[in-house]
């Protein structure tokens, strides 16, 4: 390829790139010409490829490549001037080479094979001519090397067989297949076909259209004569509601859909007549008949659901405000920390708790105290026993900026006395719960499913759960024992919300329930205060059996 800048710069770099290619050449220009030199390239015939021309630090300018086949070496002349790019006739046309010798292979033969050429196809000894009953031998080119004709024979007459007519017997016969009884007519989907020997239909039975599948039976002739025979009865084509000549049927609840009292007709007799109002309760209309609404009045009576009746074998339901009188003072650990006393009722001017506990800490290092929930399931528990544990605590560490004082509540599978029973820290006893540090801003669980001595697994809520120092949580955790597993699942709730669920399998019967705030290596101070303020407790539990009693009069 020539490169001819326009005018003369002189000698300069001419750079010639095509990356697709694989080619990047750059020459200096000669009398304003650069020669570059490009090898030959292996690429689909035809292709266009992106390449650019550059002249010395100028800005490049783009070209295009095409590939064709050759099979000599070709020259392209570029020419670049200040107005664009231009492209001439190769230089030297032709060059390069081409045929100089034409040989020949049996049976072609070639005369004078350079320059002019003559080339011709070798004679054979066949003698041209006609040829009956041929005798011919043909080479491994195809052509024929000897021919000669032979005598007369093969078939010298025709005869018609069994169905076959021929016309004449010699000469140009003509063959035909004697006709059948049947027409040629068509008979669709024929009850019957008959065939003879030959193979030929020689009688159709009557047409029978068969049924089609995608007509899903709508091609039936008698509807209703096939629904006899299918069994179906007139349910079949009846519409389901609650109009006249209707199906009723069930809803997704298992429930009669609603419709007009009257239409229930053969109902047993002695069902309520009037409906009459007692103490606390109003009803609408006063006669009490008809449709009748019922409203409370006052404030009702206490329900039974939650008084301690002993004969109630299902769900106890005790609450707890909180509002009485303040309990005696427990004892004090010997050994490590203290299960503090509560210090007194909740100050009247808290605006978050009405009534209520404060358990203040002491200023003693592991200083402790909580509540503790003593077991509310049965000592060989069954599947699917229950228990709930409910409690609105407000959450006070102090101001200073320790870390290590923290609350928890969860549940133990151990004994009540125990030190070791005490959140998420260092023991044997198998628990799992929920805490908060002090300095932290969201809720965590812990648990240790072992009887072996160990710390417990931390790990933070997914989702999260923030905590807020100073603020009041309804915290809550509802026990399930599974037999699959032979062990209690635990649903842990703040503020009504399932945050995370865990599953003691370690230990026997059934785990108690306990709050506890811990000061840690860091004590409270005079500067501040650090307590659990409880507003209000919910239990609630399944009686395991019936109570007899005593007569009193017969003691």
């Amino acid at each position: 390829m020539e490169v001819t800048v326009v005018p003369d710069p002189g000698a300069i770099a001419v750079t010639f790139s095509a990356p697709g290619l694989g080619i990047n050449e750059a020459e200096t220009t000669s009398s304003g010409t650069a020669t570059f030199t490009i090898l030959a390239q292996t690429a689909r015939e035809n292709t266009i490829w992106d390449a650019t021309l550059q002249v010395g630090s100028n800005a490049a300018v783009t070209a295009e490549i095409q590939i064709v086949e050759s099979n000599v070496a070709q020259s392209i002349g570029v020419t670049i001037s200040s107005t664009g790019v231009t492209y001439c006739a190769p230089t030297n046309p032709g060059s390069g080479g081409g045929i100089v010798e034409v040989q020949g292979t049996a049976p072609i033969n070639v005369a004078a094979g350079t320059t002019l050429p003559v080339v011709s196809l070798d004679a054979t000894a066949v003698t041209p001519g006609v040829y009956t009953n041929a005798d011919i031998t043909v080479d491994a080119q195809g052509r024929l090397t000897s021919a000669s004709s032979g005598s007369a024979g093969g078939v010298t007459s025709i005869t018609g067989g069994s169905l076959i007519d021929v016309d004449q017997a010699t000469g140009v016969v003509e063959v035909s297949h004697a006709a059948k009884a049947l027409t040629g007519s068509a008979t669709p989907f024929p009850s019957s076909i008959t065939v003879d020997t030959f193979g030929h239909v020689i009688a159709t039975g009557i047409s029978k259209v068969p049924l089609e599948a995608s007509s899903n039976l709508g091609d039936l002739a008698d509807d209703s004569t096939a629904r006899t025979n299918l069994g179906l009865t007139a349910a079949a084509t009846t519409d389901i509601g609650t109009t006249a000549g209707d199906l009723i049927v069930l809803d997704g609840s298992a429930k009669l859909p609603a419709v007009d009292g009257s239409q229930l007709t053969n109902l047993p007799g002695g069902g309520v007549t009037s409906i009459v109002a007692g103490t606390n309760v109003t009803i609408s209309p006063v006669g009490g008949t008809g449709a009748v609404t019922v409203n409370s009045s006052g404030g009702g009576a206490a329900s039974t659901n939650w008084i301690q009746d002993p004969d109630n074998t299902g769900t106890w339901r005790i609450f707890d405000d909180l509002l009485g009188n303040e309990p005696r003072t427990a004892s004090a650990w010997t050994s490590g920390g203290q299960f503090q006393p509560w210090s007194y009722f909740s100050n009247s001017d808290d605006g978050d708790i009405i009534g209520g506990y404060r358990m203040a800490m002491s200023t003693a290092l592991y200083a402790r105290g909580g509540i503790t929930v003593p077991n509310l399931g049965k000592t060989t528990p069954a599947n699917g026993d229950k228990w709930l544990v409910e409690m609105r605590v407000k959450i006070e560490f102090g101001a200073d900026a320790d870390t290590t004082p923290q609350f928890s509540f969860g549940v133990f599978q151990g004994a009540v006395g125990s030190q070791d029973a005490f959140g998420p820290g260092y023991g044997s006893v198998p628990r799992a719960g929920i805490y908060v540090t002090m300095q932290g801003t969201a809720w965590q669980s812990y648990i240790r499913d072992s009887t072996a001595i160990g710390g417990t697994t931390k790990a933070a809520l997914s989702p999260s759960v923030a905590f807020s120092n100073g603020s009041t949580y309804n915290l809550a955790c509802l026990g399930t024992y599974l037999t699959a597993s032979s062990g209690w699942e635990m649903d842990w709730y703040i503020d009504g919300t399932l945050v995370h669920t865990s599953t003691l399998t370690a230990g026997t019967g059934c785990p108690f329930v306990r709050t506890n705030m811990e000061s840690g290596n860091e004590p409270n101070s005079v500067n501040y205060a650090r307590y659990t303020q409880f507003d209000w407790i919910n239990l609630q539990y399944t009686r395991p059996a019936s109570i007899t009693y005593l007569d009193i009069d017969n003691l």
